[in-house]
């Protein structure tokens, strides 16, 4: 009869499994010993979900006839919405079409709608694109903005920017990101914005607007997996310190906070939601309301690989709710 050690050692799914570790056995000398596994759960990052992997689309996606960065839009109405571009759906999946009543909560008169609009690929490189935003910030008198997955290189950022908004402020987070994850631009003669802290998933600032508006706002981008995004909730436990002015934190999380938040055959674990709901209690935010799709990403898959979840989103701390 054979016997040997055993051990419950609990590892980190969303992060490669490894082939090989390193044993201090008693004697202090150090070994290599390999890795087999008996089986590998299956772990898709985009979708986030353990024992689910997408399957190709059976026929590709046309074109969406306007590309470019995922943009979140300042205008003057007092209601938050988002506004999404369609997507091809299968009959029966209704995921794009859940829909949340709004309520006027958004009420300093003067700071306003955030709506967010979603692309296909390749961000703002391309001039048609470019000019697409900038008639964007026109035809709805935008004066600020924020732009996440512009996938503009940081030698190209400021030849785009006179493209897309000639003479506007900008802050970037080039130094903590590749290619620059999120950018925050404004019309200068309408806002004064001051650079508070800049991270690889987010940007603080002060936004002041005369004696009208003074207000935190900080625009997220979150990684897609659960460890890389702990840093995140560390930002925002930083920097809710000392903040007695409104504060509004919006955009693309990658995160949900309900178990309702993404339409899929596999049910959402408590793993996913823990660390953005524990940060909201700590934090004592609220969700500002929301109008159009509930959801608002999609996999771009067919029948039972299809994944729709709500992954934008804007938040507001009791100062911005009251006000």
């Amino acid at each position: 009869m054979v016997s040997f050690a055993r051990m419950l050692i609990e590892i980190n799914i969303t992060k490669p499994l490894p082939d090989e570790i390193k044993v201090l056995n008693p004697n202090g000398r150090l070994f290599t010993q390999p890795v087999t596994y008996d089986w590998r759960p299956m772990y898709y990052e985009k979708c986030q979900t353990i024992g689910h992997k997408c399957a190709p689309m059976p026929n590709p996606m046309p074109p969406a006839r306007h590309g470019g960065a995922r943009i979140v839009i300042v205008s003057r109405t007092g209601l938050l919405s988002t506004t999404m571009q369609p997507e091809m759906q299968m009959e029966g999946q209704e995921c794009s079409q859940r829909l949340v009543n709004a309520s006027p909560v958004l009420n300093m008169t003067n700071f306003p709608q955030l709506s967010s609009t979603k692309r296909s690929t390749g961000g703002v490189n391309k001039r048609y694109k470019q000019k697409e935003v900038r008639k964007i910030l026109t035809n709805k008198h935008i004066k600020l903005a924020g732009l996440i997955e512009t996938r503009v290189r940081q030698h190209n950022a400021q030849r785009i920017l006179q493209v897309s908004a000639p003479g506007w402020g900008h802050i970037d987070n080039y130094r903590h990101a590749n290619n620059g994850r999120v950018w925050l631009i404004w019309d200068s003669t309408h806002f004064t914005v001051m650079t508070l802290r800049v991270e690889d998933q987010l940007i603080h600032c002060l936004v002041t607007n005369g004696d009208d508006i003074t207000c935190r706002l900080t625009v997220i981008y979150g990684y897609n997996s659960i460890e890389q995004r702990k840093s995140l909730w560390g930002y925002l436990k930083d920097l809710v310190q000392g903040i007695d002015s409104p504060w509004l934190i919006c955009r693309d999380f990658n995160a949900l906070i309900y178990p309702q938040d993404r339409l899929s055959s596999n049910p959402v674990q408590y793993a996913e939601i823990r660390d953005f709901g524990e940060c909201l209690q700590d934090l004592h935010l609220n969700e500002v309301a929301w109008r159009r799709d509930y959801y608002t990403w999609n996999n771009k898959q067919y029948g039972e690989d299809r994944v729709c979840s709500r992954l934008d989103r804007a938040l507001g701390n009791h100062e911005w709710m009251m006000t």
